[in-house]
Order: C-alpha cells, then structure tokens, then sequence
C-alpha cells in the first residue's frame, strides 16, 4: 500500500496536503490487482478511483513492489496528480528473455499507460525489487543547497493616525492686550483625531501572518553568492520566461507544503485605540523574516539583457514581532 496525491479538488477539501491510497496485491489465483482510494473527511468511508485493474494470469505472488510519485515529468498547481508505478518479476522470460516488468498506472484514468520488460535477470524465488523513480533523460529541475537569510526590524504599521493641523502665532500687534505672547488657535489637547466604527466604540482589526515564495535570477552560481554580492539580499526579478518556467513548479512545491509552513501562524486582533492629542499616533510591529533561497538547477534563465542567469526560489516565513503604539 502506498499513499499519494491521486485526487485534486481544493473546493472540495481535496488540496495539495490530502492524501490518497492504492493497494496492490496477489488474488490468489494468479492475478496482480491494483486499486486506489480516497477515505472521506470524517474517516468513515472509502470510494475507488478507478475499477481495478488486473493482470491476469502473471502469477507473481509476493514479488511485486509499487511506488506513488509524478512519474511522468515535472508537475504544476493545475494538474498536480501523481501516478502509481509498478513492477514484478516473471517465471518465465518473454521473447527478449527479460524476467522483470515494470508499469505505470495513470490513476486519474484508471489505465495503465506504460507496461514494460524491462531487465533480464534471472528469476530468483525472494527476490522483491523496489520501485525507484530514474531520470534517464536529465530532465529534471531540482534545488540546490539553500542560504538562510534573515532580516530584521521589518517596520509594519497597523495603522498611522495623523495629528490635524494646530495653529499658533506671535501677537506683535501693539494695541492687542495679548501683543509679545504666543497665542494658541487650535494647540488643545481636546482638538484631534479618534479611530472609530460607525457605532462609535474602538475600530479593530483581524489578520493572520502567512508565508510566501518568489522567484529570480542572479548571475551567482550559487544562493550564497546572491547575498554576498551586495548590502542588500534581493535578486532580480525574474524575466518573464523565467517565471512561466520556474514559478509553475514552485507553485506546486509551495502549496504542497504551505500548510505546515503556515502550521504556526495564528490570527491576531490589533484595536486601535490611539487619541492624537500631542503627536501622530502609531500602532505597529517590529518583524524578523527568515528567507530560504535555493539555486534552481536543470533550466536556463537570462536577465533583463538578454544574457545567461542562474534561477532561484525563495520561501519567506514571518518570524517573532515586537509590537509598538505610541506618539510618532
């Protein structure tokens, strides 16, 4: 039995973290069958994807092996489905004295699309060969090792209250009982500005912190270069071929696993409260962002001129806050 992403329908609850299963096994009369299943929210029931699948009269027995995984190339967020791979091992070789096989099972379809021999091996009785997924035709696009970069004392500002304009002047008017003084218009403290709702009562606001992914190019061979080169640790943006290229995958990447980078963000209510009597007032936060860039490696990018760059993809994740209100 093996797990895996078999079933793709975000509106109804079937996203990139849920998982399907299929099995395969030995009917006991010579049959290899093969099925897959998705079990419902609850956990209480389990429906087929597809009709079981049989080859007949193989007789395998325990020497078979299946692997979930997307098989047939690089994936994107839109059609994100991954395939069932297989093999077995024969008592009898096939016209190229092959004994093993192996297959592909597009589970969206509920066929095998590729069934092969494969290797010419001589049967032995407990031999279980497991199935591997093998880049043959170095097609793949992969990450390189990572840098970590974090950046500190991020200014966020929940909202920015400014202080109305108060007016005072000198009274140089001689016959003004107040000539030589400084005379207020409007400097009172009773003269400003509040934040409320339509009811009257403290405006108050709901947000919740997330994660994010960009991606770039840079001509550093690697992701530690791009920090070195310069004060800041920004890359440039991505060309448009660039991102079409690269961003699909990475979509695919991230949303795959944004639950669990989002698994710690909690949602925060911020009221502002804030009376500007003195000074502007201000409500907001200090963050510390951690960044994650990795060198993309198996495509070939160019920059805004039109020469080689290296591809890079970056995960954002917020990190702790320090919160402030006050005069500003």
């Amino acid at each position: 039995m093996v797990t895996g992403l078999f079933q793709f329908d975000p509106g109804a609850g079937y996203d990139f973290g849920r998982r399907q299963f299929a099995v395969a096994y030995d009917d006991g009369m010579g049959n290899l069958i093969f099925e897959a299943y998705t079990v419902s929210s609850n956990l209480q029931t389990s429906s087929p994807l597809f009709t079981p699948i049989a080859l007949q009269n193989v007789n395998t027995g325990a020497r078979f092996s299946i692997a979930a995984g997307g098989y047939r190339g690089v994936k994107d967020a839109q059609n994100p489905l991954w395939e069932l791979g297989f093999n077995r091992l024969s008592d009898m070789p096939d016209a190229n004295s092959n004994f093993v096989y192996v297959g592909l099972i597009g589970v969206a379809s509920g066929q095998i699309v590729t069934y092969i021999s494969a290797a010419n091996q001589q049967f032995y009785p407990d031999l279980r060969m497991p199935v591997m997924a093998y880049d043959y035709d170095g097609d793949s696009i992969y990450l390189g090792a990572p840098v970590h970069v974090t950046v500190e004392q991020v200014l966020n500002t929940d909202f920015v209250l400014q202080e109305p304009p108060k007016h005072a002047y000198y009274d140089n008017n001689a016959s003004s009982p107040t000539f030589g003084q400084i005379v207020s218009v409007s400097r009172e403290d009773s003269f400003n500005v509040q934040l409320q709702d339509s009811t009257g009562t403290t405006f108050s606001s709901r947000s919740t912190d997330t994660s994010d992914f960009d991606v770039g190019g840079s001509v550093s061979a690697s992701a530690s270069g791009t920090v070195e080169e310069g004060e800041d640790v920004g890359i440039e943006e991505a060309e448009d071929s660039t991102t079409v290229t690269v961003s699909a995958e990475a979509t695919y990447d991230y949303k795959e696993h944004q639950e669990s980078y989002d698994s710690q963000y909690a949602s925060r209510t911020v009221s502002f409260s804030g009376v500007t009597d003195h000074d502007d007032y201000l409500t907001g936060r200090l963050q510390l962002f951690d960044i994650w860039r990795y060198r993309v490696y198996g495509i070939s990018t160019t920059d805004s001129q039109g020469k080689p760059s290296n591809a890079f993809y970056e995960i954002v994740l917020p990190g702790p806050t320090l919160n402030f209100a006050g005069g500003g």
